[in-house]
């Protein structure tokens, strides 16, 4: 993970408070402590990634409109208000069989500015890959994007780098072109 890593801060380097809003990586006890508390062990490329940097300190903008939380970010949404959205995307209705609603092994991971959290499905339904990626957006159906974490994060890189998103400062955001 960290050659993606790298080849996002090189893409971003000039953006201002881009990178300054990174935290130090999370420790081997931070990955612990989030694996004891949902059961499982986390995929290695989410973990990797995390002891580069474990989220960010303000809410600078990760990619397009996410903000990427840190661990105890994480921690404390599962614990605060897991319940609430996994009664929210039951709500919803199953998702083509990729989601098994009331899972308390969605880890969200990035949040925009308003009401849409990103996660990482550790027990998804039978149609589903464990950690792949998903959005919820509150009052409408989580989307499932087909790709696990380190395909994600690619992804978003390939975005940035053939421009089809650029950074908007006006809106502070990455943008779609």
């Amino acid at each position: 993970m960290i050659e993606l890593w790298n080849k996002y801060k090189d893409l971003v380097k000039n953006i201002d408070g881009s990178l300054e809003s990174l935290n130090e990586g999370a420790t081997h006890e931070d990955i612990s402590k989030i694996e004891k508390m949902i059961g499982v062990s986390l995929p290695v490329d989410f973990a990797e990634f995390y002891k580069i940097h474990d989220g960010q300190d303000t809410h600078e903008f990760f990619f397009g409109e996410y903000c990427l939380n840190s661990l105890d970010n994480i921690i404390q949404i599962c614990e605060e208000f897991g319940e609430e959205l996994m009664d929210e995307a039951e709500e919803m209705g199953e998702s083509k069989g990729a989601l098994k609603y009331g899972s308390n092994k969605w880890l969200f991971f990035a949040r925009d500015g308003g009401s849409s959290e990103m996660f990482l499905d550790l027990d998804p339904g039978p149609k589903g890959k464990i950690g792949q990626v998903g959005v919820l957006m509150h009052g409408e159906q989580p989307e499932i994007y087909k790709m696990d974490f380190r395909s994600f994060v690619e992804s978003i890189i390939d975005d940035i780098s053939s421009q089809r998103i650029t950074f908007n400062e006006d809106a502070g955001a990455f943008v779609e072109e």
